[in-house]
């Protein structure tokens, strides 16, 4: 399993990445891009990386990306 990247380009859609605490995650192409747009120093993807930003449900968004939506 390969590591969670430091930047959203470097991310693949719908590929699994293992974070710190060994859990998996993983991210469509609409949330890396939203990721570029508004997470540009990569301190929301750093945050997913430690396991600070818990998962909302099955649906993989994360609260400032339900913010974004909203």
């Amino acid at each position: 399993m390969e590591p969670l990247p430091n930047n959203w380009a470097d991310i693949q859609p719908d590929k699994i990445y293992q974070i710190t605490n060994s859990q998996l995650v993983s991210f469509s192409k609409e949330q890396i891009q939203l990721g570029i747009k508004y997470d540009q120093n990569n301190k929301h993807l750093k945050a997913i990386e430690k396991g600070i930003v818990p998962p909302r449900g099955n649906i993989g968004l994360v609260a400032s990306e339900i913010e974004v939506l909203t």
